[in-house]
């Protein structure tokens, strides 16, 4: 950018300026005129490091790092998009600019809006250095030397006025905002972009009764997506490990393979940063003198990633019981109120559901482990994962023997569970 303020107050000038995140509904990019107002008008300053391409990358652009606000001189925070062009070219106006950009510049804008410098510092260095960074990036961004043989050598330039070490950490901090906008896209390695259809991932069932599931992310970008509020609609869902490399989903209830749950979750934060917008809005500021005219342009295109999972495969227990009185020694006969029974997997652990007397849908986090008969004498647990359980008779006796009732037999039985099936087990005792 040109150092004449002068010459700076008649530039066509191309400012992109960053926002904080609203809520917009659309991947299409709008604008809306912007009523002219004094909080509109563009406050130039200057560092005091300059650069010449004299020639270098087929360019004479010569001028100062500048330093831009809008609405005073300590507002928003601003940066330019044309560092080369006077405002008697006549080629362009400020939006003719930025609709010439192609796609991928006009992505990598928005990218670098996220990442780069807002008024907050990220990188560990101090405001003027993050927001050197930012605008150097930007300029390569429009000029076409972003992420190519070329940027080295434009970076050197436009740094080689500064002192050895201010150069050396505006590079460093230039290369961290790089590396975040070009990795924005990146989704875990277990996961999906959010056009495609992820493939179904089977839980692990335990011995407890609950399920987990450990994806481990080889890109390591995994805690940058947001699964919690992912799982949020899904109460029995919970967010055991999250780390870059790992996510571990645990649940308390059977997910059947045929009612998957698919979970989308968007990028909200990176490696610099514990919160990154989903939109990058940008003000186009055009005119002369004031600069009363301005463009809105916004964009709102999150990363996100998707994953379906479920559990093992499910079936039904179903318990019967056969009254046999013929043991009996009083003349008053047990019934189905002095008898419960349990359940149990084959790690010896209690099967818990919800349900009431007869019917009952295994839950781990459920509060029923104490199984009761309907008036048809039977009751059935549903939703168990697939496998051989034992099944326990008690009576309300304190020794757990049915009052009035002699048993002839063992008080528990096994039972085995199919996909899809129904396992039955009957007490004729």
């Amino acid at each position: 950018m040109k150092n004449k303020l002068r010459k700076m107050l008649s530039l066509v000038l191309a400012v992109v300026i960053a926002m904080s995140a609203i809520s917009v509904n659309t991947l299409a990019a709008t604008r809306m005129n912007i009523a002219n107002g004094s909080n509109q008008k563009l406050y130039v300053d200057w560092y005091g490091y300059s650069y010449n391409f004299n020639g270098r990358l087929n360019t004479s652009t010569y001028g100062q790092i500048i330093k831009l606000n809008v609405g005073s001189s300590t507002g928003q925070v601003a940066y330019c998009i044309q560092s080369s062009k006077d405002a008697w070219t006549g080629d362009y106006t400020a939006q003719d600019y930025y609709d010439d950009l192609s796609r991928a510049q006009k992505l990598n804008l928005k990218h670098a809006l996220i990442y780069g410098y807002q008024g907050t510092t990220n990188y560990g260095y101090n405001a003027d250095t993050e927001r050197i960074a930012t605008q150097i990036v930007i300029w390569n961004i429009c000029d076409g030397w972003f992420n190519n043989f070329a940027e080295s050598t434009a970076v050197g330039i436009f740094t080689e006025g500064m002192s050895s070490s201010m150069a050396t950490n505006v590079k460093a901090c230039y290369n961290k905002i790089k590396e975040q906008m070009l990795s924005h896209t990146t989704i875990p390695s277990y996961a999906v972009g959010k056009k495609d259809t992820p493939t179904k991932q089977k839980m692990t069932t335990n011995s407890d009764g609950t399920f987990t599931i450990t994806l481990t992310d080889s890109k390591n970008v995994s805690k940058y997506y947001d699964w919690q509020t992912a799982i949020k609609k899904y109460s029995y869902l919970s967010i055991i490990t999250d780390t870059e490399g790992k996510l571990v989903i645990k649940s308390t209830k059977p997910i059947p393979s045929g009612s998957a749950i698919t979970l989308t979750a968007k990028r909200n934060c990176s490696k610099y940063q514990n919160n990154i917008v989903d939109v990058a809005p940008m003000y186009m500021i055009s005119g002369s003198g004031s600069q009363t005219s301005a463009t809105f342009v916004q964009d709102y295109d999150p990363s996100e990633a998707k994953i379906a999972i479920y559990s093992d495969s499910l079936g039904t227990a179903q318990i019967k019981k056969v009254w046999q009185h013929n043991n009996d020694n009083s003349s008053t006969k047990a019934d189905n109120s002095d008898i419960y029974f349990t359940v149990k997997n084959s790690s010896g652990v209690a099967v818990k559901a919800t349900g009431s007397a007869g019917s009952y849908t295994y839950s781990a986090s459920g509060s029923v482990s104490q199984f009761k008969l309907n008036s048809s004498n039977t009751f059935l647990v549903k939703s168990l994962p697939a496998g051989t359980y034992t099944v326990s008779e008690y009576g309300k006796n304190s020794d757990g023997s049915i009052p009035y009732y002699t048993r002839t037999s063992g008080a528990s039985k096994t039972v085995t569970v199919t996909a899809g099936g129904t396992g039955t087990v009957t007490y004729a005792v």
